[in-house]
């Protein structure tokens, strides 16, 4: 028992209402207590953390002692001088081909043949010495101990540290400033094949141009709020939407074109849209051809928030539409509750403290104009603040708040 491996296949037919749909329960207040727990005792932690400039591999210090109930704990041991990690290794990618293709390895749960001798040769294992992998992608983990025997941990605690080192990482590494940026901008625009300018208010989808009497470069669209989510909002009295130029947006969920083509003029040249969900035309993947501030990620619909970290940065606001109707037949409802714990994952994944997110659900007919926050139900940790709620019509709401505010 000593030495079976601590990590544990997510099982997908449960309602786990637990942050982070976290693949165990939490049995105590830190890391080592879930060991002491299980019977074994704590081993030392290596975190993996993979960007778009490569892997680094850190070996935590203390991390067994950290409270893991509340994401203050957390942030205090991430923010202590001098730093708990410790730099063992870091792969760099030779070029953006080069982080491509390990990207895609790991969405397609491969585990890249340099990562595993990576592993090997940095990470310690015997019978007298037992240590742990912690990597932030509960697959990726699952793929380590598979190929390399590596026990590994996952959960809530792991991917708060990894918000943490995302801010750090260069530093830790020894990247210039910028460096990790210009990566990941890079693996963006290969990844989507784009073309080099942008496309500004094209008048797709029906939506009307307003003429420029002064012939100047600035351009203007209509929206429709019949059609338009943001345009429903705007009309319906929300205080404020958040996005403005030069922000990172994540749009989550039900995705489609128009709100694609809404949130890329909103954001402007300097400003990036990240698109991840599923969508029913080719629209959206359209859409990132003609705009190299959108990065769509929608092959199929990734029930794992972890998969497309290299790709996407910390965000300033996310917007998130979902099927929410309480009429489905049971199986569907279960489909829409991790949808919903799916969009709640994104925000604490890649949603910068202090940010914002609106989520537009569907409303049950008896509703009378009171809706809930679709976050409540996952809120156990007091990190997202409702603001407001806005009817966009009777069947739609939208709901506002920010996260770690």
């Amino acid at each position: 028992m000593a030495n079976a491996p601590i990590f544990r296949k997510r099982h997908a037919d449960k309602d786990d209402n637990d942050e982070f749909c976290s693949p165990w329960k939490i049995r105590g207040s830190t890391l080592g207590d879930v060991h002491r727990a299980s019977g074994r005792k704590a081993t030392p932690v290596y975190l993996l953390f993979e960007c778009a400039s490569g892997y680094g591999l850190f070996l935590a210090h203390g991390i067994n002692d950290v409270d893991t109930t509340t994401f203050e704990a957390v942030e205090e041991y991430v923010n202590r001088s001098p730093p708990p990690f410790e730099l063992i290794d870091f792969l760099r990618f030779s070029s953006p081909q080069d982080a491509l293709l390990q990207f895609k390895a790991i969405s397609k749960l491969t585990l890249p043949q340099g990562l595993e001798n990576f592993l090997k040769k940095n990470i310690p294992q015997s019978k007298r010495y037992r240590c742990s992998v912690a990597p932030s992608n509960s697959h990726l983990a699952e793929m380590i101990l598979r190929k390399t025997g590596h026990d590994c941990q996952n959960g809530i605690m792991i991917d708060d540290v990894m918000r943490g080192l995302r801010d750090k990482i260069h530093k830790l590494v020894g990247l210039e400033p910028g460096a990790l940026e210009k990566a990941q901008l890079d693996l963006a625009r290969l990844h989507n094949n784009t073309r080099s300018r942008i496309v500004v208010s094209t008048a797709s989808y029906l939506q009307e141009e307003v003429e420029n009497n002064e012939r100047t470069e600035v351009e203007y669209r209509v929206w429709d709020p019949l059609r338009s989510k943001l345009g429903a909002a705007i009309l319906g009295g929300v205080t404020n939407i958040w996005i403005k130029p030069g922000i990172r947006v994540l749009y989550v969920g039900n995705v489609c074109g128009l709100t694609v083509s809404n949130l890329s003029d909103l954001v402007g040249l300097d400003g990036l849209v990240y698109v991840v969900g599923f969508s029913d035309g080719d629209d959206v993947v359209d859409m990132a051809g003609k705009r190299p501030n959108v990065v769509t990620i929608t092959e199929k619909y990734p029930y794992f928030h972890g998969n497309y970290r290299m790709l996407v940065g910390m965000v300033d606001v996310i917007f998130a539409e979902i099927d929410r109707c309480h009429e489905h037949p049971p199986g569907q409802l279960q489909v829409l509750y991790f949808k919903e714990n799916f969009i709640v994952n994104n925000a604490h994944f890649y949603l910068r403290a202090g940010g914002h997110y609106m989520i537009s659900t569907q409303v049950k007919d008896n509703s009378n104009g009171h809706v809930e926050d679709p976050v409540i139900r996952y809120n156990r940790r007091n990190q997202f603040k409702p603001i407001e709620t806005v009817m966009l019509d009777r069947a739609y709401a939208l709901s506002v708040g920010g996260y770690r505010i």
